[in-house]
């Protein structure tokens, strides 16, 4: 399910989670989906063997859970891909003092629970704790940073008796998008990537944004054209990456401004929480790009549990180099390498 701090997040087949050290072999459990407050466990009828479980919608507006709504049905194996879209963890998982957090269906809420608790936990405190697409830790002040699909970014503070939100970037734009990620560089600024994704029989060009490097004229409207045509209903297209834009937050100003390079570092995109590393350091690295594997979570759950044998033999396991100064590609990998097909590959930094 993906990486961080070294650990591998993986998931077995009844979609308990388990943080897995891929060199000491080390495993640690985290608590199951029975105690996911919008989880209820499902038995097969006159038998008393767990036959999978039921989604149950939640509103972050008055706060509650709706039962009267029908609940959403998950096998075993595939409530992984709702209970688990995207994990992270404040540090090893060999600490007593480890928090994993995780983005989970409905309306990619926020949970999160310690090592050794016996629950999640629902962090509910704002009626905007929802929509997000990726979090991260930062150690400098001790708190997660969660990025919505709207642009926001929110921090919030899991060391008290409740989660305390707030609100550090509020973005412009009126729409969402699962195609961005965020990451913290070692000299400290906060890069949120934004990517955008075209189908492969789709001809048209993707629209570009000018080049003032301010977000908030140009880009938008660019993004809504690549949404609507990313939303379409096909599940025969191929769905790619059809480029990223990287930017730095100016908290103060409360803007985005474009970037062309990391400071010859390389950024990690994917499963795993997004990462940089100083290219230098590791000369096969190309810097100022992007090396990024296939996360699309619909493709990856349409693809492995979807009766159509053509849709589980494409793969689409997207696994390339984006080299920020001239907007090229690299494909890594054959794009329909068998290795790619299941379990998707994800980055790790030991």
């Amino acid at each position: 399910m993906g990486s961080s701090h070294g650990w591998l997040i993986t998931a077995d087949d009844r979609s308990h989670l388990i943080l897995v050290n891929p060199i000491t072999g080390n495993k640690v459990a985290m608590p199951p989906p029975k105690t996911m407050p919008n989880v209820e466990l499902r038995y097969e009828e006159d038998d008393p063997k767990l036959d999978g479980y039921n989604l149950i919608y939640v509103d972050t507006v008055p706060h509650e859970f709706h039962r009267k709504i029908k609940p959403y049905g998950l096998s075993l194996e595939q409530g992984r891909f709702c209970f688990y879209m995207i994990v992270a963890m404040s540090c090893e998982p060999s600490s007593k003092n480890c928090v994993v957090v995780r983005v989970h269906k409905p309306q990619n809420l926020l949970s999160y629970a310690r090592v050794g608790d016996t629950k999640w936990s629902w962090v509910d405190t704002h009626e905007e704790c929802k929509s997000y697409v990726d979090v991260f830790y930062n150690n400098d002040d001790g708190l997660l940073y969660a990025l919505r699909g709207c642009g926001d970014v929110h921090t919030i503070d899991l060391c008290g008796k409740s989660p305390l939100v707030n609100i550090v970037y509020k973005h412009k734009a009126d729409y969402d998008t699962d195609s961005k990620y965020i990451v913290q560089a070692s000299w400290g600024d906060l890069f949120p990537i934004w990517r955008w994704d075209r189908y492969l029989e789709d001809d048209e060009e993707v629209v570009e944004d000018n080049d003032d490097n301010d977000v908030d004229e140009g880009v938008d409207n660019a993004d809504v054209l690549v949404e609507q045509r990313t939303m379409e209903d096909d599940d025969e297209k191929e769905r790619v990456t059809a480029r990223f834009v990287v930017y730095k937050i100016d908290f103060v100003k409360q803007k985005l401004t474009k970037v062309h390079n990391l400071k010859d570092h390389t950024l990690f995109t994917g499963f795993n929480t997004s990462f940089l590393v100083p290219a230098k350091d590791f000369p096969t690295l190309i810097p100022n790009s992007i090396y990024h594997t296939d996360d699309l979570n619909h493709n990856t759950f349409s693809k492995r549990f979807s009766d159509r044998r053509a849709l589980i033999d494409k793969g689409l396991r997207q696994v390339f180099i984006f080299n920020m100064e001239d907007c090229s590609f690299t494909n890594i990998l054959a794009p329909h390498s068998s290795r790619l097909n299941w379990p998707p590959p994800v980055w790790i930094l030991p």
